[in-house]
């Protein structure tokens, strides 16, 4: 009878389990559903694994963008691509750094961004470096060098499924970031020109004294 109860017990507690898992599984993929309509790049990582990516990081990062779920289905060549990934944080003045103690912008890539909990901001997305001597470079890369691309990262703890988890939102900023570039280029170059303009007409009311 002992024996009995212990393993009815037993089969409920499984059951019960087994429900929870399923619930916590269906509510995940609700949740990451709702992300693949984003414009913003999602990814959710635990444990150093990555969970669900949706299509506008790998858009964004320009990763994997032609890969499919079968041929990567456990995200490892996308977190190798994060690793690949290298970011040079974007600084709108000078000044900024020597306040932050910084000689240069803070370069790394966006796993270890994650890994090191590092903070969010806006980064310039570089170049991937070539793997060998004949490889020829991407198109998108040639365009990096040529136009460069702005992204922000960023990372919060969020509680998805059971677990605790990292999840990274990556957004594509190259559009503000050149507006502020170009508003900033206006500002000086009218400071120039008023600096000019003074010094012609201090430069023409000498000539007329002198008349």
């Amino acid at each position: 009878m002992i024996y009995a109860i212990i393993a009815y017990r037993i089969e409920i507690l499984t059951k019960q389990s087994f429900l929870g898992r399923e619930s916590s599984e269906k509510a995940f993929h609700r949740w990451m559903k709702i992300f693949e309509t984003f414009p913003e790049g999602i990814a959710l990582i635990r444990n150093h694994y990555i969970l669900y990516a949706n299509r506008a990081l790998k858009h964004t990062l320009n990763v994997g963008v032609n890969r499919t779920a079968d041929e990567d289905p456990l995200y490892e060549l996308l977190k190798g691509d994060l690793r690949a990934s290298i970011v040079q944080q974007w600084v709108k003045n000078p000044a900024d750094l020597q306040r932050q103690g910084l000689d240069a912008p803070r370069s790394m890539s966006v796993w270890n961004f994650l890994m090191n909990n590092e903070r969010g901001a806006i980064f310039q997305l570089l170049p991937k470096k070539k793997e060998g001597e004949d490889q020829e470079e991407d198109p998108i890369d040639q365009m990096l060098n040529e136009i460069p691309k702005y992204i922000t990262l960023n990372q919060v703890n969020v509680r998805i499924a059971g677990g605790t988890d990292k999840l990274l939102v990556v957004r594509d900023v190259t559009s503000i970031v050149m507006n502020e570039k170009i508003t900033h280029t206006k500002r000086e170059m009218s400071k120039i020109t008023d600096l000019l303009m003074r010094q012609i007409e201090e430069h023409s009311t000498a000539c007329e004294i002198r008349l």
